[in-house]
């Protein structure tokens, strides 16, 4: 991510360091979509 440019490093470090504060909490939602058709028989 740093090596293409999409964040610096001084905002991975920050990320990263979150992940050592117990307070902090990351709620991320998962969403999975698919589309598919049983095989004809």
């Amino acid at each position: 991510m740093v090596k293409g440019g999409d964040i610096t490093q001084v905002e991975l470090d920050e990320m990263v360091a979150l992940f050592d504060d117990p307070t902090f909490v990351d709620v991320r939602s998962v969403f999975i979509s698919v589309w598919g058709q049983k095989p004809v028989a």
